[in-house]
C-alpha cells in the first residue's frame, strides 16, 4: 500500500510539471498575441530597430516620469542639474565580431624575477573607445558567469539583462547597457548561444567576454564578484552604475549620472556612489564608479596584498582589526539603515567596495537610506566633507511614495527590485504568472513586470523562452553559488598562488 501511495504520488507530480510547462507556451503565445494588438494602439511606440544589427536601440519616444518630474523640480530651481537627451551621449554597439575578440594577455614576464603583481598579471578587456576621457557618457553594467551547457541556470540571468535592457529604454534611459560574460570552465563554448546573442543584442545590451577561469575552484561567487570592479576598465565610459544581474529597475536611475556629473553646477554625488544595505555599509549589487585604469589596477592590488596575508593567518584566514588595510576606529564606525554590526561578506566584495572607495580613493558619496554622506581628503586624510538628511533623491522617483517601508521607501532603493535568494521570477510558477498577465490592466506585481518585460524583449529577438532549467536538476540557483564563503575562498587563494598568482587560464600566452 505505501509503495502504491509513493508511485501514485510521483505520477501526480509529474503531470503537474509538464502541465506547467504545456501552459506556460500556451500563455506565452496568448500574451504575445496580446502584444501585437497593444502595438498596433499604442501613442507611444517603441522606435523600430535599425535594419543594421549593430546600431543601438533608439530610447523610446516621448519623455518618462521621472524626466518630467525632474524638468518641473528644475525650473522651481535653477541650481539643479538638467537632464539631457543628446543622441551624443549614445555610442553605437559594436559589430558581434568585434564584441567578441577573445582579451590579449599580459605578458607574466618580470624584469627583476620576483612574483608579478596582479597588475602585471590581469587579463584587460577590450577597448573600444579613444584615449581621451568621455564626459557625460554613462552605462549600466552587469555581470553573468558560470555560462555553460552543463550549466544551464545561468539563463535566468542573461533574461534578467534583456529584461534591465528593455525596461530601462521603456522608462527612457539614454545610458548604454552592457553585460560581462564569463564562460565557464567545464564548457568548450567560447561564447553564449546564438539565441541568447541575440536576445541580448536585439534589446541594445554590449555583450563584453571575460577571460575564463583556470579551474574549476576558481569558479565560485567569491572570485567571480570580483570581476564587479572590471567596471573601473570601461573607459569609454564616465560613469559606470553595477548592478547585481538579479536586479530589475523600476525607474530610470540616469539621475545618479546626473547629479555625479551635471552639465553645470557642482555634483550632488560623487564619482564613486556606494549604496548601503539593512546590515551592510556597502551593498556591491548597486555602486557607480568613474572608470579609471590606474584605479582597477589599485584595487587589483588590494586584493593581491590581502590574499597574500590571508596564507599567512590560521582559519577562517581573516583578519577582523586590520581588515582589508585600515583599521576602523571607535569615531569612524560605519553606518547602516539599521544598525552598525558586523559587514556582510567583509572579507569579499563589499568589504573590498567599503575599503577601497573610502580609505583608498577617499572620493565616496554613502548613501544610507536617506541620508548622503559625501567624504573626501584632506592632507591625505578621509574627512566627511557634509552630510544632507533632506532625502533629496526622492525628488527623481518614478515610483510612488512607499508607506512603512523605512529603508525601500527612500530613493534610490525604492527605484529598483531586487530579487535576492530564491525569489527571482524565473524561479517561481510561470503559469500562475502568465495566467495573471493574461488579464487586462498593466502588470503590479514585480514578477509580472518582469516576464512581460522578457515576452517584449523576446519578441523583438524572435526567440523561443526555455524555462526547462529552473525545473530540471535543481532551483535555477547561480552556477557559482549564492554566496561568498571563506572554505572557497581560501582554496581559490592558494590555487592562484601556485599558478603564478592568477586564476584565469593561458596567462602568460600571446
Amino acid at each position: 500500500m505505501v509503495s502504491f501511495n509513493v508511485t501514485f504520488t510521483l505520477i501526480v507530480y509529474m503531470g503537474f510539471i509538464l502541465y506547467g510547462l504545456h501552459s506556460q507556451s500556451r500563455l506565452l503565445k496568448l500574451y504575445f498575441s496580446q502584444l501585437d494588438e497593444e502595438e498596433s494602439h499604442s501613442n507611444d511606440e517603441l522606435v523600430s530597430m535599425p535594419k543594421n544589427k549593430t546600431s543601438r536601440l533608439r530610447i523610446r519616444k516621448g519623455t518618462s516620469v521621472v524626466y518630467r518630474k525632474f524638468r518641473q523640480s528644475a525650473k522651481q530651481n535653477q541650481s539643479k542639474p538638467t537632464f539631457s537627451t543628446d543622441a551624443s551621449r549614445k555610442q553605437p554597439v559594436q559589430t558581434r565580431q568585434s564584441n567578441r575578440t577573445k582579451p590579449t594577455l599580459r605578458s607574466s614576464h618580470h624584469p627583476n624575477h620576483t612574483k608579478p603583481s596582479f597588475q602585471a598579471l590581469h587579463r584587460p578587456i577590450p577597448q573600444n573607445g579613444t584615449s581621451t576621457s568621455p564626459v557625460r557618457k554613462w552605462a549600466y553594467a552587469f555581470l553573468v558567469g558560470g555560462c555553460g551547457q552543463t550549466k544551464p541556470e545561468y539563463k535566468g540571468f542573461i533574461y534578467n539583462v534583456a529584461v534591465a535592457a528593455q525596461r530601462f529604454r521603456e522608462l527612457g534611459s539614454a545610458a548604454d547597457v552592457l553585460v560581462f560574460v564569463q564562460m565557464s570552465v567545464h564548457t568548450e563554448e567560447i561564447e553564449l548561444p546564438e539565441e541568447e546573442t541575440r536576445l541580448l543584442e536585439s534589446n541594445g545590451v554590449r555583450i563584453i567576454y571575460l577571460p575564463k577561469f583556470a579551474r574549476p575552484v576558481h569558479e565560485k561567487f567569491y572570485a567571480l564578484v570580483q570581476e564587479k570592479f572590471r567596471i573601473l576598465e570601461l573607459t569609454d565610459y564616465s560613469r559606470v552604475l553595477f548592478l547585481d544581474s538579479d536586479i530589475m529597475p523600476l525607474c530610470s536611475m540616469d539621475y545618479m549620472f546626473e547629479l555625479s556629473e551635471p552639465e553645470t553646477g557642482e555634483p550632488t554625488l560623487k564619482e564613486n556612489v556606494v549604496l548601503a544595505w539593512r546590515l551592510e555599509p556597502a551593498n556591491a549589487g548597486f555602486f557607480m564608479m568613474k572608470p579609471d585604469l590606474e584605479d582597477f589596477a589599485s584595487v587589483q592590488d588590494a586584493i593581491l596584498k590581502r590574499e597574500e596575508k590571508a596564507l599567512t593567518l590560521p582559519w577562517p584566514h581573516w583578519d577582523p582589526v586590520e581588515g582589508w588595510g585600515h583599521v576602523i576606529e571607535a569615531s569612524d564606525a560605519w553606518r547602516t539603515p539599521d544598525r552598525v554590526m558586523d559587514l556582510a561578506a567583509v572579507f569579499a566584495d563589499q568589504g573590498l567596495l567599503y575599503y577601497w572607495t573610502k580609505y583608498v580613493k577617499q572620493s565616496v558619496s554613502l548613501i544610507i537610506n536617506k541620508d548622503i554622506e559625501n567624504w573626501g581628503s584632506k592632507n591625505g586624510t578621509f574627512v566627511l566633507e557634509s552630510t544632507n538628511h533632506d532625502a533629496i533623491l526622492n525628488e527623481y522617483t518614478c515610483v510612488p511614495p512607499v508607506r512603512g517601508k523605512y529603508l525601500f521607501g527612500n530613493s534610490p532603493y525604492r527605484d529598483f527590485k531586487h530579487f535576492t535568494g530564491r525569489s527571482k521570477p524565473w524561479q517561481q510558477n510561470q503559469s500562475s504568472v502568465f495566467e495573471t498577465m493574461s488579464m487586462e490592466g498593466e502588470p503590479i506585481l514585480p514578477a509580472e513586470k518582469w516576464y512581460r518585460a522578457l515576452a517584449i524583449a523576446s519578441k523583438k529577438a524572435d526567440v523561443q523562452l526555455n524555462f526547462s532549467f529552473a525545473t530540471e536538476g535543481g532551483h535555477g540557483d547561480p552556477p557559482v553559488g549564492r554566496f561568498s564563503d571563506y572554505g572557497t575562498m581560501i582554496n581559490h587563494i592558494k590555487a592562484k598562488r601556485a599558478n603564478n598568482w592568477t586564476a584565469y587560464e593561458d596567462v602568460g600566452k600571446v
